[in-house]
């Protein structure tokens, strides 16, 4: 397929398939027919899909380093409501044994020692959807085609960090309830 341009001698050419497997010799016909057809002008040529690929190389480099701190991110995350969730435990560990005591089962006590956490992360997601809808909004108004902004995009990431509190404050909170309430007792 040829597509000419009126702008002097350019030529935009779309190769057939197949083409691409030996592209030396259809790069070598296609200079000898432009030097047929234009001999006093350079064959210049560059692949469309090169081109392309320069446009959005700064987004995919930005994308490589976004992902890499919002790992870190996580991880850190991670890392803080665990030694949180450790101090806050080991400091009500006999409030706890009291509990278990009186006759709370092992699903209330982990209830009770996770809800703070989840209603904190509740908070902070009520608070992060709407920046985080018009950053993505203002993002995207710089490509020609658009993909949607569902709600999926925003609920998917705050069930995922729900369930990681969850079992980082929850596997504390077990490992509190589980334990034996005299061993935290005696010592008063």
């Amino acid at each position: 397929m040829l597509f000419v341009a009126n702008m002097g001698p350019s030529m935009t050419l779309k190769l057939t398939d197949g083409a691409e497997k030996d592209i030396q010799t259809t790069l070598l016909q296609i200079r000898k027919s432009w030097d047929a057809f234009f001999p006093n002008n350079a064959f210049d040529y560059f692949f469309l899909e090169d081109n392309f690929n320069k446009q959005y190389a700064n987004d995919e480099r930005f994308a490589k380093i976004f992902n890499v701190f919002c790992a870190l991110a996580l991880v850190i995350s991670c890392l803080g409501i665990f030694a949180l969730s450790l101090f806050s435990i080991n400091q009500r560990l006999k409030e706890i044994s009291i509990r278990k005591v009186l006759g709370a089962s092992i699903l209330n006590l982990m209830r009770l020692l996770s809800n703070d956490y989840l209603f904190l992360i509740l908070i902070a997601s009520i608070i992060a959807i709407p920046l985080a809808y018009v950053g993505l909004h203002q993002w995207l108004n710089n490509f020609a085609i658009k993909i949607p902004l569902n709600v999926w995009l925003f609920l998917v990431p705050i069930i995922f960090v729900l369930f990681i509190a969850l079992v980082t404050v929850g596997s504390q909170a077990l490992r509190a309830a589980i334990k034996n309430p005299v061993d935290n007792l005696k010592h008063e």
